[in-house]
């Protein structure tokens, strides 16, 4: 790509207006990182090498067997999630036919003893994650993680098979942790449990009540929580507020942005930049190219976030032209746009209900511009992610299995309080502009929210 000085001189303009802004010193702090992990992208190895810290109990993190005995518990919680569902019915079966133990029995015995291994090698060439056996109590839980791909076709069974004729006398327990709560179509793996990192995040939390942690231990915990905590953005008071601040200095200055956005330079990666551009600009001070590639670089996050923020606005407005016979609302935060119904809108505009109850989800992840270039193609990072989340309680407790009942018959996964599906999208530019691959799923959350009476 060929930059010229006329796209230099129309880049520093635009910049140069939005930097003027009183407010925009303060929106700078989104462009900063607070934490080194965020510069260290962490893989599926990586992953699974921290779950085996915290699931054995001997380690040094000195809380025994405490994150073990909450895994184990979410894991029993959520094949029961749904009582009438075929995974609820096998889960319950195999406890009646002592094939694995209840939450009390688990949490009343010790698992001191446990041992957990990582990458076990078994027959076939294959490695099974994390292997966790308790000789003790005699069970064996295997844990397959997943960070942005699917489980391979016959994995989970083999796995399975290998268990049952190596620990046939053992309680047994088969975990599919996924931190993006992809369908990997578990019809051949029925007694295996996916879950996502909600049960790690709160028992995080809950390790870091004061007081419970051996000393030294505090911060190491505090930087795993962050890592872990998709809310993490909130949590830390440095970016208190930052999104709503964000959202709207993109609508008031949205005739800038899109200067910004028609500009090549926007276009360019950080890495590009350094690597080929800056390299090949004019070395005087007086560079118009050289002041815009530096200005593009001195702010790379923030910049790449408002163009988000303003292609997020500029396809609802599509939605509303596209889906004339429905009355939509939306709402920008999380890196996401968020679709609901206008009556759920007005809803929550006379305090009856403190939330939608149920919405589409347009999910952008933001790349962060210093990441390695072989984490470009890291699907945790890049993909956008199409979804419908339903509140369980949106009918209210007494209402509960009608909620499911609903979740259930739109074939989403209910965790504790919500209830979800996804789709991965192959592209930003397929995200934003392929308006027909939105168009079943506000249909469906829009039948959804009728039936809630909204």
């Amino acid at each position: 790509m060929t930059i010229t000085a006329q796209h230099a001189n129309t880049f520093i303009t635009a910049m140069q207006q939005l930097l003027s802004k009183p407010e925009f010193p303060r929106l700078a702090r989104y462009n900063q990182e607070r934490s080194w992990l965020e510069y260290f992208p962490l893989r599926e190895s990586h992953y699974c090498s921290l779950l085996e810290w915290l699931l054995c109990p001997g380690e040094g993190h000195g809380l025994g067997d405490f994150f073990l005995k909450q895994l184990l518990t979410e894991a029993n919680t959520t094949a029961l999630a749904n009582i009438s569902s075929p995974m609820a019915k096998r889960f319950t079966q195999r406890l009646r036919d002592k094939m694995w133990l209840a939450v009390d029995e688990l949490l009343i015995n010790p698992l001191q003893a446990t041992l957990v291994a990582r990458e076990v090698a078994i027959t076939g060439g294959r490695r099974i994650d994390l292997l966790i056996v308790d000789p003790i109590m005699e069970l064996v839980v295997v844990l397959e993680r997943k960070d942005g791909t699917k489980v391979n076709s016959g994995q989970l069974p083999y796995y399975q098979r290998w268990v049952e004729s190596n620990y046939p006398d053992y309680y047994q327990l088969y975990i599919l942790s996924d931190s993006q709560q992809f369908d990997h179509g578990l019809e051949d793996a029925i007694d295996w449990i996916q879950l996502d990192d909600s049960w790690l995040v709160s028992a995080l939390k809950e390790a870091l009540i004061p007081g419970r942690l051996p000393e030294g231990m505090h911060q190491r915990f505090e930087d795993l929580l962050y890592h872990f905590d998709t809310e993490g953005l909130h949590r830390e008071p440095f970016y208190r507020g930052i999104e709503t601040e964000l959202d709207d200095f993109a609508l008031r200055n949205r005739d800038i942005i899109q200067q910004l956005r028609n500009n090549p330079i926007t276009e360019l990666s950080y890495h590009a930049i350094l690597t080929e551009h800056l390299p090949s600009a004019d070395a005087s001070e007086e560079s118009e190219i050289r002041r815009a590639l530096l200005l593009a670089c001195r702010y790379p996050g923030l910049l790449g976030y408002l163009l988000m923020l303003d292609s997020l606005k500029g396809l609802s407005v599509q939605l509303v032209d596209y889906h004339r016979g429905e009355s939509l609302a939306f709402d920008t935060y999380d890196e996401a746009l968020h679709i609901g119904t206008r009556s759920m809108q007005a809803a929550c505009e006379a305090e009856d209900i403190a939330d939608w109850p149920v919405y589409v989800s347009l999910i952008m992840p933001h790349q962060p511009p210093h990441s390695p270039e072989e984490s470009q193609n890291d699907l945790r990072l890049s993909k956008p992610t199409l979804s419908i989340t339903l509140d369980l309680l949106a009918m209210g407790e007494d209402q509960q299995d009608q909620a499911r009942e609903l979740a259930k018959s739109h074939g989403l996964i209910p965790k504790r309080r919500w209830a979800t599906k996804r789709l991965e999208l192959p592209s930003e530019a397929s995200a934003l502009n392929d308006l027909a691959r939105l168009t079943p799923w506000i249909q469906e959350m829009c039948t959804m929210a009728r039936k809630l009476g909204y």
